[in-house]
């Protein structure tokens, strides 16, 4: 995995910045994940959540492959990491999916 602690802090702040202009929040690109979120909350409490659930997700996803380059055992898992793998995978492209879902109702 190449992605850094940064580059995922990008990432959210992205996610943040795309349902904003997905629901019509203005100088969405001015603001920080915070601002967004309360924004984004108030826009759209169901939305919200969806943002919200999509992240945690995409955190134990993240996660999940930290603990792998851990110990070393990357291209070389083991049963209950590829279970885990596979889970958190599943998971995040189920949240992913249910958030773009909802943003285009």
């Amino acid at each position: 995995m190449n992605i850094t602690r940064p580059d995922l802090n990008v990432f959210y702040h992205q996610v943040h910045q795309n349902v904003a202009k997905k629901i019509g929040i203005q100088d969405f690109e001015w603001k920080s994940i915070e601002e967004l979120e309360a924004e984004i909350q108030n826009k759209n409490s169901e939305i919200s959540s969806k943002v919200k659930s999509f992240i945690q997700t995409y955190t134990n996803w993240y996660k999940v492959h930290e603990k792998i380059e851990k110990t070393g055992s990357s291209g070389n898992l083991s049963t209950e990491e590829n279970s885990d793998l596979m889970n958190a995978i599943q998971d995040r492209d189920a949240k992913r999916a249910e958030l773009i879902e909802e943003l285009n109702k």
